[in-house]
């Protein structure tokens, strides 16, 4: 017999795309799988819709609230209700590839050690026609990635059911409670991207990012400091912008700017000697060509801040490339 997988779908005022959705489910090459369909208080037809699904296929199994709950508890609810040895996520806008289910399902089974997957997904709606967002596919790319941006799509997520024995959706996090979840679970399970398009997500002017009210960027900067601070690297705001700026390339910088991020980055190191939290080529890889690309395309130059690295960061100046140890040697003297 075959796993059964558990698929949670919160359906807030949906009309217009559940049933495609729904379709989408019901047109998996893989079949034992259960739908939780859980209606969010909506005030347009998607109850109605959810019953007539459920009249035609037991698989789906409709729940309603009373009062609007937000996806985070509705989620929660979902994975209390579960019966499935897997439990994945779907949203009620988001449209399945007809193969989904079948390749998470039989990635897990060639794939032991990895409790839960995602995998690539299409953007299309408004003003997007298909656009791929390509993600970072390793466990250990995950752990590294999750401290400046979230690269696991919610509704590409099937994991084994034991993952949310002890983890859940956190609603103080809403609308990333999902980003702050997978956090939680890389701590204590191998994560992976399947790289392939799973689910085709749709862009429109109901997708909650545009109907809650939040700063977004403030949600984002806390879940990253509760991140660093789990896995023991102690840095207020200030350090952590830096950080992300020399794990990540963002724009090119000022020698005020680079000198922050290079403050940052050594900090990181020492930590992560003592840690071995990452893998160490793959930090090492990272600030190699980070800082290569920054010391490259450097808009600003002082002599000061020659002496700044050769004295106290000459290891970062040793993995410059050649070309780039004399444009910044020569113009921070001549310039």
């Amino acid at each position: 017999m075959s796993e059964l997988v558990t698929l949670i779908m919160p359906i807030y005022n949906a009309e217009n795309f559940l049933e495609e959705t729904i379709d989408s489910i019901l047109n998996q090459t893989y079949t034992n799988w259960e739908l939780l369909a859980i209606n969010d208080n909506s005030n347009d037809g998607s109850l109605a819709i959810l019953e007539t699904y459920q009249k035609r296929d037991a698989r789906i199994k409709v729940f309603s609230f009373d009062q609007n709950q937000k996806p985070a508890i509705v989620r929660n609810f979902g994975i209390s209700k579960a019966t499935g040895d897997f439990i994945g996520f779907i949203d009620a806008d988001d449209i399945c590839f007809h193969d989904r289910l079948e390749v998470q399902v039989n990635f897990f089974k060639t794939n032991s050690n990895v409790d839960l997957c995602g995998g690539f997904w299409l953007r299309f709606g408004k003003n997007v026609d298909y656009e791929q967002a390509y993600i970072k596919e390793t466990n250990e790319e995950l752990k590294l990635a999750f401290i400046y941006e979230n690269y696991i799509g919610n509704s590409t997520v099937l994991a084994r059911k034991k993952v949310f024995s002890t983890a859940v959706f956190n609603p103080d996090f809403v609308p990333m409670e999902d980003y702050e979840l997978w956090t939680r679970i890389i701590m204590k399970h191998k994560l992976y991207n399947i790289q392939k398009p799973l689910i085709k997500y749709r862009l429109h002017d109901n997708n909650i990012s545009h109907t809650i009210a939040v700063d977004y960027e403030k949600v984002k900067q806390s879940i990253q400091l509760k991140y660093v601070n789990t896995f023991g690297l102690v840095c207020d705001e200030e350090e952590l912008k830096y950080l992300k700026k020399g794990l990540r390339v963002e724009q090119v910088e000022r020698h005020n700017e680079l000198k922050k991020i290079i403050v940052a980055l050594h900090k990181f190191e020492l930590f992560q000697k003592e840690s071995h939290f990452f893998e160490d080529a793959l930090i090492q890889n990272t600030i190699n060509e980070n800082l290569n690309f920054y010391f490259k395309r450097l808009r600003s130059y002082r002599l000061k801040f020659l002496f700044f690295v050769l004295n106290q960061y000459s290891s970062y100046f040793k993995i410059l490339r050649f070309k780039t140890k004399v444009k910044f040697v020569v113009r921070s003297i001549f310039w």
